[in-house]
């Protein structure tokens, strides 16, 4: 069931479901300056007197503004692994950008027009590493200003588009501060736990400002696969150690996901906040069904450590609180046997949420994914199944209301 190389360009969808929601976009900046123009003045002065000439200089307002992006660090996005076939979709990187997926227009061009996209949801490429900056309060900084950011660049550039909040994890009540104070217009729709600031499984009491301020929001939780992987990360995205490989990364990715998920349900979180769903992207679903069997079976012999689940198993406590998102393991080379693997556990029809991964090197578009998925899946898994747990309207969002949140105060306009 080996993945094969995605194509240059996304393929025109055949039998279209009668909604398609995509739960995974990987937006990025072309330049750190993008993000720096979002800060205080304070911290603006603290960059550039962590930066090199011109740049130092321009931050100032005592000289022009170089030529190329601006670098720096806690900006910058290293990442230790990356695909033998580049990193990102082909066409998504601009001239100059630091990443793939730094335009709207390309995302609109190359993936909304052609695959009939309704919604997108933007989850952070870059961003994601950006809460667990070793400076934590230049880190909850940074995360304020990416979202001031996304809503003001991205949100405001297509109705179709919607947004996880970032929040600083090593932080936990500034990260609740901060889910409040986006607020919730319509196209607000996640909080997105990225880099896992602190280092532990997200069960652990720490983090119950995060989840107080999100159930009252709302809002559900997104966590990524890959959270770990970033050069300051004080946790690894799999046991035992970093990866010595791209291919164990990607084989080994689910493994923390399991872990917050496992901690998440053994330790009460979802029976303490009840109406909390949770969205696990960047390692497919084929994982979920052995992982359950193992802890239905392990909860069997060893339920006295997390009583508080009554008259039911872990399994049905997953299925109630959360969803998995689609990746490149959905494009395997024999369709047919990955469509009996996803037939022998037909609940997975009911958690499974298309997710595209644009502009990421093995971008999985709606056309290869309906030629792998159970032919009665598609309208679950391309739609349904987002829509119920983002609580997506029926249709168009009105633009207004990112006008609104613009104007309320509630972000820091660049000056």
């Amino acid at each position: 069931m080996g993945s094969r190389e995605v194509s240059g360009q996304p393929e025109a969808l055949g039998d279209r479901p009668r909604r398609i929601v995509d739960v995974g976009v990987y937006h990025n900046w072309a330049t750190a300056l993008e993000i720096v123009e979002y800060l205080p003045p304070g911290w603006r002065q603290f960059v550039a007197d962590h930066v090199r000439q011109p740049w130092h200089d321009f931050l100032l307002g005592l000289g022009p503004k170089p030529a190329g992006p601006l670098g720096f660090g806690p900006l910058g996005g290293d990442f230790p692994y990356q695909s033998p076939h580049g990193r990102y979709f082909p066409g998504s990187q601009e001239e100059g950008a630091v990443a793939g997926g730094s335009s709207a227009g390309s995302l609109v061009d190359q993936h909304l027009n052609p695959n009939g996209i309704d919604s997108a949801i933007l989850c952070h490429g870059l961003g994601m590493f950006v809460p667990i900056g070793v400076v934590p309060r230049l880190a909850l900084e940074l995360v304020r200003a990416v979202n001031d950011w996304t809503v003001e660049r991205w949100l405001a550039s297509d109705d179709r588009l919607r947004a996880a909040v970032l929040v600083p994890t090593q932080i936990p009540d500034a990260a609740a501060e901060e889910i409040r104070r986006i607020g919730k217009p319509p196209q607000v729709v996640a909080v997105l736990l990225g880099a896992n600031g602190l280092g532990k499984p997200f069960g652990h009491p720490a983090y119950f400002p995060i989840y107080e301020a999100a159930e009252e929001m709302g809002l559900p939780l997104i966590i990524r696969a890959g959270g770990d992987s970033g050069m300051e990360a004080p946790s690894y995205p799999t046991a035992g150690g970093m990866p010595g490989t791209y291919t164990e990364f990607r084989v080994l990715g689910f493994q923390s996901l399991a872990t917050h998920a496992a901690s998440l349900i053994a330790q009460g979180v979802v029976e303490r906040f009840k109406s909390l769903k949770f969205l696990l992207l960047g390692a497919g679903a084929t994982w979920v069904t052995p992982f359950l069997w193992r802890f239905d079976t392990e909860y069997m012999a060893f339920r006295q450590g997390i009583a508080w689940i009554q008259n039911e198993m872990p399994s049905d406590v997953f299925h109630r609180h959360f969803f998995v998102g689609t990746d490149s393991s959905f494009q395997p080379s024999d369709p047919e046997v990955f469509r009996a693997v996803l037939e022998a556990d037909p609940s997975l029809a009911d958690i499974i949420c298309y997710s595209s991964g644009y502009p990421d090197r093995e971008y999985l578009s709606p056309s290869r994914l309906l030629e792998v998925l159970p032919h009665d899946w598609g309208d679950k898994v391309m739609s349904a199944n987002a829509v119920r747990l983002f609580g997506l309207p029926s249709g168009p969002t009105d633009t207004a209301s990112v006008a609104d949140t613009l104007s309320s105060g509630r972000l820091r306009k660049v000056k």
